[in-house]
């Protein structure tokens, strides 16, 4: 809940690109996974 709030204030006073683990982590975990699994089976993300 504060989380969304504190990351939009660090955003926007910063330069940097600013990631909340919680709320982006999941995203890139799965989506890491999801590509890896495909790698393994030897297929092509478009064909699944």
């Amino acid at each position: 809940p504060e989380c969304f709030e504190i990351e939009r204030r660090i955003a926007e006073a910063t330069d940097i690109p600013v990631m909340h683990d919680d709320q982006h982590g999941t995203a890139i975990i799965s989506g890491a996974a999801l590509l890896n699994a495909v790698e393994l089976q030897g297929k092509e993300l478009n064909n699944v």
